[in-house]
């Protein structure tokens, strides 16, 4: 178990090598983490050709974070050229142990997926996803305000093979993008933005791709993101 009260963690920079690496923020967790009365200000991940998850925060799979009281500042998840994914501008969670953020304030967090990149029908390439919190899990998120985060798809990504889950160059989530269990009460979301990439293309000749799409500005709940 780690607890982090209080704390200011800022201008940390993680940057990964070829993929598959995606390297997390600055602060991660394997185990269960307690965070409270803290700043996460200006941290980055960024994959060289790969992607970046969780700009200040990082849940691993098995793991969990209760976390309250702190701010999350200008962090970004940005993938590399190659169309590299971006997920959770300020924290990504990829557990389905429970997790809650409790009166915490998220602000001009960004995820930016990279250039480029091919999907062969079985995944997403240059999509930026969640520009404050990505879950891929079980999240609560309790008395919290999120403004002017973003989550922007890179540009120029191409679909070569069909399939409900092929993607290039798009955006989901501005501020929250949800693909688990998402509880969401007394929170506030202004000015969060989506913005697709450009001039992505479909060589499929198939239905079930998503091209320079952009969904949920504020809130993208992804359960059926991608079906036909």
């Amino acid at each position: 178990m780690h607890h982090v009260v209080p704390c200011t963690a800022s201008l940390a920079q993680a940057a990964g090598g070829p993929p598959p690496e995606r390297p997390p923020g600055p602060c991660r967790t394997a185990a269960t983490a307690t965070i409270s009365y803290s700043q996460f200000i200006s941290n980055q991940a960024i994959g060289a050709a790969g992607g970046g998850d969780g700009g200040a925060i990082f849940v691993y799979v098995g793991a969990s974070a209760t976390i309250s009281h702190c701010a999350f500042l200008g962090n970004q998840a940005i993938a590399g050229d190659g169309g590299g994914r971006a997920v959770g501008g300020a924290l990504a969670i990829q557990s389905d142990n429970p997790s809650s953020v409790t009166d915490c304030t998220f602000s001009n967090n960004l995820a930016h997926g990279g250039d480029g990149g091919v999907s062969t029908g079985q995944g997403s390439v240059g999509n930026g996803e969640g520009g404050a919190i990505l879950s891929d899990g079980v999240l609560t998120v309790v008395d919290c305000t999120f403004t002017a985060n973003r989550a922007i798809g890179g540009n120029g990504g191409l679909v070569v093979s069909a399939g409900p889950e092929a993607a290039a160059s798009s955006a989901a989530g501005g501020a929250v993008l949800n693909f688990g269990t998402l509880t969401i009460r007394g929170s506030t979301f202004t000015d969060n933005e989506a913005h697709a990439g450009s001039n992505a293309a479909d060589e499929s000749g198939g239905p079930g791709g998503f091209l320079g799409a952009a969904d949920g500005g504020g809130l993208a709940n992804a359960v059926c993101k991608f079906s036909p």
